[in-house]
């Protein structure tokens, strides 16, 4: 058989669960959020954009530098050596 203090913990836990789901339907229902907020879906995600890095700061130029294995050099044409 179950400890009795295990049987009262999943007891309160199945409580607040019913509880909460409740009052979320309730929310869900009433179609709201946070008072002063306008009803309806939010977008919670915004479309990737894209970023040019025009500058990086010495401590990013120095971490930079030893990804490449080289010196760091002051940049290249980009393409295949050879």
């Amino acid at each position: 058989m179950a400890d009795p203090t295990l049987v009262q913990a999943i007891s309160l836990l199945t409580k607040v669960s019913a509880d909460t789901s409740k009052r979320l339907a309730a929310l869900e229902s009433a179609g709201g959020g946070a008072p002063g907020r306008a009803a309806g879906p939010r977008k919670v995600k915004e479309k990737p954009q894209d970023v040019v890095v025009q500058d990086f700061g010495k401590k990013a130029e120095k971490d930079l530098s030893g990804l490449g294995g080289g010196d760091g050099g002051d940049g290249g044409s980009g393409g295949a050596p050879g």
